[in-house]
């Protein structure tokens, strides 16, 4: 604990607090409304840092905290690490470290952190950011709840050795003498997190948003962002919120920050040990490069909230992930197998991998394709062929558009009542010229034609980035493809039967018969074909279908090999 000789050279020092008092009061008042939390001030009296959309990600992280909490089994940590181990006492700390790329919205996290605790009238001790950080003191059961600001951790004598919040805004270090538990909003090249956690915590992980996160946030803060303005600033940045809704970013000054990123790795593989942790903590790598993706697959022992304490690594945005697959092509197949592989000996790299795998098997098939070996995980096999030849004569590009609206409140299903849904009312697919850039396919009217339909025979498509959400590729007239790396790999069933419609519609145009079956086709490392078995479809919310519709039975899978040699 701080002395009392530090307390009063603290107190000497001239400090504003008015701007802290009235955000206490503020929070305390404050009340989340249709999934969104508005201090009027700004957190810490920041105008610019308000309102704050609930991300659903905030929701895991809140039950996680509180069943840890509830469990009573958090982190033992050594009260005297000077004595013989087997005389240590040890005592129960609950320190959570919430890590994630800058600008993803972990240091709002905290602040709504301090509204939940302000709800229950609880102190709290907030450690701001920066070189200088000031240390201010809460409680919330006051009807003025800042009790003292600080620029040592210094707190009122009635507090000490009690269980007390520490929100702490950045790095880790002059918190030592913390009793209670603890939450640390930190990116991950911030010095002292990963030496504290590692030792005494728990590491939690906040994952990029998803462009229906960004859109979902963009309506109810009312921001004057068009669909296609976060699309374009989406497929640069990728799930980043501080940077793709602030109205002073241009598009241009978003590009140069990501290249700028880019050009700061001169080795990836040092860039994948630094986010993974499996690496040196480097502060010349960007930490843009990689964003945090939570799993969807988690134990069936586990709450569906542990994911939070998992993570899988994913390219920054589309933009970067171009940028390094065209890197590595450009120096041969022995480069990017050499990529591939140091990615596939890290679990949280993977899917990586399965990027790097894609953009190959997308460019062998551009180049003229081939015979691949396949056999079917499902169905019928006494009539399937053990090779598959995959020789395109055409090739496009699609885009997947939808047109939603909200659900109304009495249709939610939800006790919250909090969080507006949203509903397809109309979806389909535009078709590009196989040369026609991102930014072509975004102008009104650059599509060719509208549905499947309009495909010729033989055709490859790629689809553009965050078209959809189950497939990687297209061969007319009946063949879907997802890339993979991963042993279990669950597909949305609704994106898969939108092909097979839109194939049906193919057929019959052409006055052909409508295929009994389709092909799904999992295309894997060759290492990985024979024991790749039959994969699970998932709904819209991410749960797994327990039963198989009838309409599976229109579509049969099969894995084929992609040599890697």
């Amino acid at each position: 604990m701080a002395s009392a000789a530090a307390a009063g050279a603290v107190a000497a020092v001239a400090v504003p607090i008015e701007p802290y008092a009235i955000y206490g009061r503020e929070v305390a008042a404050a009340e989340v409304e249709n999934g969104v939390l508005d201090v009027p001030s700004g957190f810490l009296g920041d105008e610019s840092l308000h309102p704050l959309w609930v991300h659903p990600n905030y929701d895991l992280l809140e039950e996680y905290i509180q069943l840890i909490m509830a469990s009573g089994t958090g982190t033992p940590v050594d009260a005297n690490k000077d004595t013989a181990p087997k005389r240590r006492k040890r005592v129960r700390r609950f320190s959570f470290h919430l890590v994630g790329t800058p600008g993803i919205g972990k240091s709002y996290f905290g602040h709504y952190w301090l509204y939940k605790q302000a709800k229950l009238k609880n102190k709290v001790v907030w450690r701001t950011k920066g070189d200088n950080p000031l240390y201010l003191c809460y409680d919330f059961s006051l009807e003025d709840p800042l009790v003292s600001v600080s620029l040592a951790y210094v707190i009122p004598p009635a507090w000490v050795m009690k269980s007390i919040w520490l929100i702490i805004d950045g790095e880790s270090r002059g918190v030592a003498g913390h009793y209670g538990p603890l939450l640390q909003c930190v990116s991950p090249g911030r010095r002292g997190y990963h030496e504290c956690s590692k030792d005494t915590g728990i590491l939690c992980h906040l994952e990029a948003w998803s462009l229906e996160d960004l859109k979902a946030c963009r309506d109810e803060l009312q921001l004057e962002f068009s669909d296609r303005d976060i699309e374009q600033r989406y497929e640069i940045c990728g799930g980043l919120p501080r940077l793709i809704l602030d109205e002073q970013m241009s598009l241009a000054k978003l590009k140069s920050e990501m290249d700028n990123a880019a050009s700061s790795a001169s080795d990836w593989k040092a860039v994948i040990g630094h986010a993974a942790g499996d690496g040196e903590k480097r502060a010349d790598l960007s930490d843009y490069l990689l964003h945090y993706k939570l799993p969807n697959v988690v134990d069936l022992n586990e709450r569906y909230c542990y994911r939070v304490t998992k993570k899988e690594l994913c390219f920054g945005s589309e933009y970067i992930e171009q940028r390094v697959c065209d890197l590595y092509e450009e120096q041969g197949f022995e480069a990017v197998k050499d990529f591939f592989d140091f990615c596939q000996e890290i679990p949280s790299a993977q899917s990586l991998a399965g990027k790097v795998l894609e953009r190959h098997f997308h460019k062998t098939v551009r180049s003229g394709g081939g015979e691949f070996k396949m056999r079917p995980l499902n169905g019928p096999s006494s009539s399937c062929s053990p090779s598959i030849s995959l020789k395109p004569q055409h090739f496009r590009r699609l885009r997947r558009w939808e047109i939603t609206s909200d659900i109304p409140v009495d249709e939610r299903g939800t006790s919250s009542g909090r969080r507006k849904k949203k509903q397809v009312d109309k979806a389909g697919f535009n078709i590009y010229m196989d040369t026609a850039s991102t930014e072509d396919a975004r102008r009104p009217g650059a599509e060719v034609a509208t549905g499947l339909a309009s495909l010729p025979e033989a055709c490859f498509v790629e689809p553009y980035s965050a078209t959809q959400k189950a497939f990687d590729s297209l061969f007319t007239p009946d063949i879907i493809f997802q890339d993979t790396v991963s042993r279990n790999h669950k597909l949305f069933w609704s994106a898969i039967w939108e092909v097979v419609q839109e194939y049906d519609i193919w057929h019959e145009k052409k006055q052909l018969p409508i295929p009994r079956l389709y092909k799904l086709i999992f295309v894997v490392p060759d290492s990985k074909f024979d024991t790749y078995s039959l994969q699970e479809y998932k709904k819209d919310d991410g749960d797994t279908y327990q039963q198989a519709l009838p309409a599976m039975s229109r579509v049969q899978q099969f894995v084929m090999a992609f040599p890697w040699k």
